[in-house]
């Protein structure tokens, strides 16, 4: 058992083949439009005033619509009626599956039920961290807000596994590493492959994935550690905790700490948070 998405899970369970799910999840994307996206069709948003919030996105932990509100640039109204629009037209991936003929109507609830059961113990809101972790402040908040942004900066949806062994962690061809100072310190090491690596980076640093090279994906994957990692130390600061952050550091040592698994609906990735 490990963390998952439905797919995976119904790859796993022989359902569905792997072209199957990216076929589906290509027509869960074009479907699943983002707010900003709504916004500006329906005129509420020009694009400038969407991209500028997507941008203000990076310098804190709040949702497109609670900024856009808060910065003047839609109505509360306005939130209400292109949240709606959203919520009508969106999918979930097992609906789409249903669509395209890849599983029968009549299989999905079953499907959902085992896949529900199968994740059921890693369903706890707050998880429990492991060895030196535990009761590190910094740590909790690098584990909630990065699939936050990783999905709004380069819109790869994530999940963070349990903590493991750094023995179990896989060989990986980016690894950038930058060190928060506190107390209390922490260690945020990203390590990912070549697909999420090149998907990461782009994305931060708003370039075509087709543009980068090797130097450019580690400084893209440095600057997406510099935006997550300043935003965990402005949420320790409301708290009275402060810690400052090192620079980017490419191929960080990991001879200690903690890894855990990045699951994505393609690459791979792991981050280990080490105290030392």
């Amino acid at each position: 058992m490990s963390v998952k998405f439905f797919g995976q899970f119904l790859i796993e369970q022989g359902e569905i083949d792997a072209t199957q799910l990216r076929e589906a999840l290509l027509r869960m994307d074009a479907q699943n439009r983002p707010l900003g996206e709504i916004a500006v069709e329906a005129g509420c948003l020009t694009r400038a005033a969407a991209d500028r919030i997507n941008r203000e996105q990076r310098n804190g932990d709040r949702p497109f619509g609670e900024l856009a509100c808060a910065l003047g640039l839609l109505t509360e109204s306005q939130l209400d009626e292109v949240s709606t629009t959203q919520q009508k037209t969106r999918v979930q991936i097992g609906e789409v599956l249903v669509e395209l003929g890849s599983l029968e109507p009549d299989q999905l609830p079953r499907l959902l039920d085992e896949f529900k059961a199968d994740q059921a113990p890693y369903e706890a809101e707050v998880q429990t961290l492991p060895g030196e972790l535990d009761g590190n402040p910094v740590a909790h908040l690098v584990l909630d807000m990065l699939p936050k942004f990783c999905l709004r900066i380069a819109k790869v949806k994530m999940k963070t596994g349990f903590g493991l062994s750094l023995s179990r962690l896989a060989s990986f061809p980016y690894n950038v590493g930058l060190r928060m100072e506190g107390p209390p310190n922490l260690q945020v090491t990203l390590v990912a492959d070549e697909h999420l690596g090149r998907k990461l980076a782009a994305a931060t640093a708003c370039i075509d994935e087709g543009r980068l090279d090797s130097d450019s994906v580690y400084d893209g994957l440095g600057e997406f550690l510099n935006v997550l990692c300043g935003n965990v130390a402005a949420a320790l600061e409301r708290d009275d905790v402060y810690v400052s952050l090192g620079p980017p550091v490419r191929d960080a040592s990991l001879d200690g700490g903690i890894a855990f698994e990045l699951v994505v609906g393609e690459g791979c990735a792991s981050v280990v948070l080490a105290t030392e």
